[in-house]
């Protein structure tokens, strides 16, 4: 990979991929009710990456968010 497409790739996750905190506020919820929704699979990861038996990295699209906002329950 170029260092031009890197640079794209990096611009391009700076702006569409966002952790769980974020995530919560794009979708309107607390914390607490960003995890119930992903838990349930309502929200699901972008990219996840498991380390060991409990940490476990997720991150989320902002079009994908914005869509579950959407049509979410009030």
């Amino acid at each position: 990979m170029t260092i031009p497409e890197k640079k794209a790739v990096q611009e391009y996750l700076r702006e569409f991929i966002v952790d769980k905190t974020e995530g919560a506020k794009i979708t309107g919820q607390s914390q607490g009710g960003f995890d119930q929704s992903v838990k349930l699979g309502a929200i699901k990861p972008f990219f996840e990456i498991k380390h060991g038996k409990r940490a476990t990295i997720r991150l989320y699209h902002v079009d994908d968010l914005k869509e579950y906002a959407q049509n979410k329950r009030k």
